[in-house]
């Protein structure tokens, strides 16, 4: 399989998962600090996500196609018809909405964050 079906099966499990996890940091400020339910069903949305990273970093990595030491320049040379392109920059904007949410639900109730720390190391 090539590495944008691999790719693109990985990040469409992750996309999944992030509509709940945007909900949930949502939710968090008005959440009581010791709901171990909410604890729970938070820190489980983010394992899934971690997973699915990993999968994919893991499937990236194992692709001819990916070219090593291409320096970091943003969007300047993102060509939107490179299938591969698009995988990755939708990739890393997906990551970014995981991370403000984390963020977001650890402003509003910081007791996730000891709880949700040993599944975030990769």
């Amino acid at each position: 399989m090539h590495i944008t079906s691999v790719g693109q099966l990985y990040f469409d499990a992750t996309r999944l998962a992030n509509p709940p996890q945007e909900g949930l940091a949502a939710n968090s400020s008005s959440v009581n600090p010791d709901d171990r339910d909410f604890q729970s069903d938070f820190v489980t949305s983010f394992k899934g996500f971690n997973t699915n990273m990993d999968g994919f970093s893991t499937a990236l990595a194992d692709s001819t196609s990916a070219g090593p030491g291409t320096p970091d320049k943003g969007l300047a040379n993102y060509d939107s018809t490179n299938d591969l392109e698009t995988l990755l920059k939708n990739v890393v904007d997906l990551n970014k909405n995981a991370l403000t949410s984390i963020d977001q639900a650890l402003g509003g109730l910081p007791l996730l964050g000891p709880l949700l720390g040993p599944c975030m190391v990769f």
